[in-house]
C-alpha cells in the first residue's frame, strides 16, 4: 500500500502519496472528519486500514481530479475519501453529508468500479454544494438514487445522437442528458468532434459461402480472410473447418479440418491472424499449425505463458499476444519468439492498461484498440523493429476500437440508442456507425448517419486485410444458411 505515516501532535495520520496529475498532484494532508469546506485540490484518500492496494487508491484521486476537470466547481465540501471495510447498511459507497468525508467499501469494488463508485457519491455531494432543488431533479429522475446512477458514468455523449437527429429528422436526445451536460458537467468538452462526413458503404453483400453457417471467428492472412465455421454436409451432420476466401474474388480456395461435431468448443482452439498466414493453436495437443496447399503445416510451439483464451498476431514469426501472466508480474504484450520460444514481456503505453482485441498488422507493426484508467480508449501501433508505440485516442462520443484501416486510420464504433422519442416504424431501435480519423489522428469524421440498419455493424467485428476491410455476418431470413463477406468502403479518404 503506497501509505506512509506521520506523527502531528498524538495523530498518526496516513499521508497518501499520490502520482497523480493536477490538481491533485500535492494533495495536502488533511485531518478526517468534519472539517470547513474543502476544494477537489485539498481532498485527501484514506485507506482506513489496509483493505486495498495503492493502484486503487491512485485510482480513487484520478477519479476526483477528472470529476472536477468536468464539473469546473472548485469543490463539493467533502474533505476526502475513506476507503473502508463495510458500510452498515452494506452498500459500496456512502456520502455522509457536507464537510464529512464519502466513504468507500473496497471488498464492494474491482478495478473499474472505482471510477465510477467515486463518481456516484461526489455527484451526491454535488446536489447540495451546488443547491440543485428536488423540483429540478424530479423532472427527470424518480430520485435521488437515479439521479446518482446517470451522473456516475460522466458526462452524457450527444454527438452521434444529435447526427442521427439532424439526418432522420427525429427526437433521440432525452432530456436528462441535456440536464446532465448543462446543470451539473458543464465544463466537459465533447473531445474530437467529428469535422467533416465520410459515406461508409458496406457491401454488396455478394459472397455467400454456400454449406457453411456460423461464423465462430474471421482473421486475416496478408490479403486472404480465414474464417472458422460450421460446415454442414450432405447427410445433416456437422463440423468444424477453416476456411481459405479471397474476398475479392470470391469463393473458398481451400478448407481444413478442425473437429468433428460434438468435439469441439470455443475455448478449444485460437485462430491468431497473421501478416503472411494465420497460426492455429489447438490447447488440448498444445499443438500449432498453418495451412497449407495440402493441409497442415505444423508450427513450432514453445511453452506459452498463458492459458487458451488470449488475442494476438504474428508478425515476423513472432507472437504479439495479451494475456494477464500472474506468474511475471504486471499485465503487458507478451511477445513470444516462435522460432526460439523466447518471450518478453513489453509495457504498454503510460495511461493504458488494458488491450481491448481487434489485433491485426499495419505494415511493420502490430495494431490493436488499448483502454485505460477513466474510460481513456486508443487505437495503438507498436513498431518491433524500434520499439516506438503510437496511440490515436478515440474520441468521448465512440463507443469502442474497431480496427486500423489502410493509409493509417483509426476506425472506432459508434452507436445511438433510438428507442426514446423515435416514434417511427422505420427506424430500428439501435443504430449503429464508424468514425474515422485522419492519417494524423487529429481529425474525424463520421459517416452519414443512416436512418436503418443496412450497416450491420453491431454483431462482428471489422477484420483489415492488407489492402481492405472486411465485414463477415451469418446470413439471416427465412433460410438463414450460410455465411456473407462484404467489403467496408470508405469514401472520401480522411
Amino acid at each position: 500500500m503506497n501509505l506512509r505515516s506521520a506523527r502531528i501532535g498524538v495523530a498518526i495520520l496516513p499521508l497518501f502519496a499520490c502520482a497523480c496529475t493536477e490538481p491533485l498532484a500535492e494533495m495536502r494532508l488533511a485531518i478526517p472528519g468534519a472539517v470547513p469546506c474543502t476544494s477537489f485540490a485539498d481532498m485527501y484518500v484514506w485507506d482506513t486500514g489496509d483493505h486495498s492496494d495503492g493502484d486503487d487508491e491512485i485510482l480513487v484521486a484520478a477519479a476526483i481530479a477528472w470529476f472536477a476537470d468536468q464539473t469546473g466547481v472548485e469543490g463539493v465540501c467533502v474533505p476526502g475519501i475513506e476507503v473502508v471495510a463495510a458500510l452498515p447498511d452494506g452498500r459500496a459507497g456512502r456520502y455522509q453529508g457536507p464537510k464529512l468525508p464519502v466513504q468507500l467499501v473496497a471488498n464492494q469494488l474491482m478495478y473499474g468500479e472505482w471510477w465510477t463508485a467515486t463518481h456516484r457519491e461526489l455527484c451526491r455531494a454535488f446536489v447540495d454544494a451546488e443547491g440543485v432543488t428536488a423540483a429540478e431533479l424530479g423532472e427527470h429522475f424518480e430520485d435521488l438514487d437515479a439521479f446518482a446512477d446517470a451522473c456516475e458514468s460522466g458526462p452524457p455523449s450527444l454527438v452521434p445522437s444529435e447526427a442521427v437527429e439532424e439526418a432522420c429528422g427525429v427526437a433521440l436526445v432525452e432530456p436528462w442528458a441535456h440536464f446532465m451536460r448543462d446543470r451539473v458537467y458543464a465544463a466537459y468538452d465533447e473531445s474530437a468532434a467529428p469535422v467533416g462526413v465520410v459515406e461508409v458503404t458496406v457491401g454488396p453483400l455478394a459472397i455467400p459461402i454456400d454449406g457453411y453457417l456460423n461464423a465462430w471467428a474471421t482473421v486475416a492472412g496478408g490479403d486472404t480472410l480465414y474464417i472458422v465455421a460450421d460446415r454442414r454436409d450432405v447427410d445433416s451432420a456437422r463440423s468444424l473447418a477453416l476456411l481459405a476466401l479471397d474476398p475479392v474474388s470470391g469463393g473458398v480456395s481451400a478448407s481444413w479440418h478442425l473437429a468433428d461435431e460434438g468435439e469441439y468448443d470455443s475455448d478449444s482452439w485460437s485462430v491468431v491472424p497473421g501478416d503472411t498466414l494465420p497460426l492455429v493453436i489447438e490447447w488440448s495437443s498444445g499443438q500449432a499449425w498453418r495451412p497449407g496447399p495440402d493441409g497442415r503445416v505444423p508450427a513450432l510451439l514453445p511453452p506459452l505463458p498463458f492459458d487458451e483464451g488470449f488475442e494476438g498476431v504474428v508478425l515476423a514469426d513472432v507472437l504479439y499476444a495479451w494475456a494477464r501472466v500472474e506468474e511475471t508480474g504486471p499485465v503487458g504484450l507478451v511477445a513470444i519468439d516462435l522460432a526460439t520460444g523466447d518471450a518478453a514481456t513489453i509495457p504498454l503505453p503510460t495511461a493504458y492498461t488494458e488491450v481491448t482485441g481487434g489485433f491485426g498488422v499495419d505494415q511493420d507493426a502490430v495494431t490493436f484498440g488499448v483502454y485505460g484508467a477513466g474510460g481513456v480508449r486508443a487505437g495503438a501501433w507498436y513498431t518491433p523493429s524500434t520499439g516506438a508505440w503510437r496511440t490515436v485516442a478515440l474520441p468521448d462520443w465512440s463507443t469502442s476500437y474497431a480496427a486500423i484501416a489502410p493509409g493509417g486510420r483509426t476506425v472506432a464504433l459508434w452507436s445511438v440508442d433510438a428507442r426514446w422519442g423515435a416514434g417511427r416504424a422505420d427506424i430500428p431501435e439501435w443504430l449503429y456507425g464508424l468514425a474515422v480519423s485522419d492519417e494524423d489522428g487529429d481529425d474525424w469524421f463520421v459517416n452519414a448517419a443512416p436512418c436503418d440498419d443496412t450497416l450491420l455493424l453491431a454483431s462482428r467485428p471489422l477484420v483489415r486485410t492488407a489492402s481492405a476491410l472486411w465485414l463477415v455476418t451469418d446470413l439471416t431470413g427465412d433460410d438463414p444458411d450460410g455465411i456473407s463477406v462484404a467489403r467496408v468502403t470508405i469514401s472520401p479518404a480522411p
